[in-house]
């Protein structure tokens, strides 16, 4: 199993970084990022964010599981398939047309990113997004 200091030199690496450019970032000495490569030492939260900004992915370093795959596991499945059902409904009934998957996976994403903080899927808001959405394709139809 590949423990934390591997999976951060790995993303440093990933990165084309070095120690240096790395503790730099995050205030650190090198030598104490040489530690936490070799795993004789812990960071802290402070490290964790300054290599978020550097680019590293440091839900991956913590957990070996990238950001991505960690989202998706967290991801209301249900919440998202309701608004895909609602959005293709809309274009069918408002611009007569149906979307190609991929298109259609792309506006429910958008939809799933902006309502999923207060999970409000109430019709008028979908439907207010939606023609926001339309508009800036260019209202296909």
């Amino acid at each position: 199993m590949v423990a934390f200091a591997d999976r951060l030199r790995e993303e440093r690496l990933r990165l084309k970084l070095t120690q240096a450019e790395v503790a730099a970032a995050a205030g650190i000495s090198p030598p104490t990022q040489v530690g936490y490569e070799k795993g004789s030492r812990s960071p802290d939260v402070h490290f964790l964010v300054a290599i978020e900004h550097l680019g590293l992915d440091s839900v991956y370093v913590l957990t070996g599981v990238p950001k991505k795959k960690a989202a998706l596991a967290f991801m209301d499945w249900e919440f998202f398939f309701e608004l895909q059902a609602m959005a293709d409904a809309w274009f069918l009934a408002e611009r007569e047309i149906t979307n190609t998957r991929r298109d259609s996976g792309n506006i429910t994403r958008l939809l799933y990113e902006i309502l999923i903080v207060d999970r409000d899927s109430r019709p008028e808001r979908v439907h207010s997004i939606l023609r926001g959405i339309d508009e800036v394709r260019g209202g296909m139809k």
